[in-house]
Parts: structure tokens; sequence; C-alpha cells
């Protein structure tokens, strides 16, 4: 009786901790999507352990425009960075000064967007951003990010006037404006 006892007591508790070791320690696949979103806790610079050039930056974004799928980006560009935007998805890819976004649907096929609102350049740090607030013009957004494409200037009508940029110490500020192109909103988050 007693070994029995044992026995199943050592069942329950292998189970528990495979359990247990399952939930906490994988990367769970959010439904529909093939790929494990990266943990939020960690920002794109502790998950990207591989820093590409300019020129593969390039190259990536050219590839995701001939094949348009997130696995077959995995299969020749490890995806060490995957994000939930909304409804949709971010895979990140760095260099030491540029950071390339690429967006995905809930289906893992890749949402276009031009190459300079894709790959973009990495300023410093956040101070250059934090004097920004809600009122000022994109005038004063662009001159702090001289390089910044702001996409709405070629936009389609019905898009919202949305500027993002990227810091290298791991911040990502958005803007958004109004028809005058003052700002509305602000929102810095880590990349």
């Amino acid at each position: 009786m007693k070994r029995t006892m044992n026995r199943s007591v050592c069942i329950l508790l292998s189970a528990l901790i495979m359990l247990t070791a399952c939930l906490c320690g994988c990367a769970m696949n959010e439904k529909g999507f093939p790929l494990p979103v990266s943990p939020a806790q960690k920002s794109a610079f502790e998950l990207c352990t591989t820093l590409y050039t300019n020129a593969d930056l390039g190259n990536i974004y050219n590839y995701m425009l001939e094949v348009k799928d997130a696995e077959a980006l995995d299969k020749k560009y490890e995806i060490e960075c995957l994000r939930k935007d909304g409804d949709n998805y971010q895979v990140i890819y760095l260099s030491t000064d540029s950071i390339l976004v690429l967006n995905f649907d809930q289906n893992a096929k890749f949402i276009e967007k031009n190459r300079k609102e894709s790959i973009r350049d990495l300023l410093p740090d956040a101070s250059y951003f934090d004097p920004i607030k809600e009122g000022d013009s994109v005038h004063i957004v662009q001159a702090v990010d001289q390089h910044s494409y702001i996409p709405f200037m070629a936009r389609d009508e019905e898009l919202p006037l949305i500027s993002d940029h990227y810091t290298e110490d791991g911040y990502h500020f958005r803007y958004e404006y109004n028809d005058q192109h003052k700002i509305v909103s602000v929102s810095k988050s880590a990349v």
C-alpha cells in the first residue's frame, strides 16, 4: 500500500514538474502565427545577438519583397526578435546604427512598407526626443531626426499621420499628428 502511494506521488510530482516547465520556460506561438513571440521583458537589443551590416538589412528587406512569409524569412535570417503589435506582428533586425522593422499580419504574411519606413537610423539616446511634447510641430521632430522619413508626406489620404523613431539605448517613439502637422499624441516604449 505504501509503495503504491509513493509511486502515485512520484508520478503526480513528475507530471506537475513537466507542466510547470512547459508553461514557464517555453515561448508560446500566438494563434495562427507559426513562430513564438519574444519575451516582452527583454528588449530587441538584448534578443538580437546577430548584428547585421546596413547592406545586410537592405538584403533582408529585399528578400521579404520576394518571399513575403515569416517562416521563409526565419529559415534564411533567423528571427531573434518577434513582437506583437496590435493585431499584427513585427520582426526586428539590428545593425550598429540602424533598425529594420518588418510587419506581418496574423497569418505570417508580410505587410509591405517602403524601404525608408522599414529601415531606420538609430539616434544615440532617448534624451533627443524626451523634450518633444503634444502640440509641437512636425518640424521640431524633423530637427531632432533629420534622416527620419516622415511617412505621411507620401501616404494614402486615409492613413493616420504618424512617424516612428528609434534610439540606440532601446526606445521607440511614435508621434501622431493632426492635419496641421501638430503632435496630438506621443508614445515611448522599449524596443
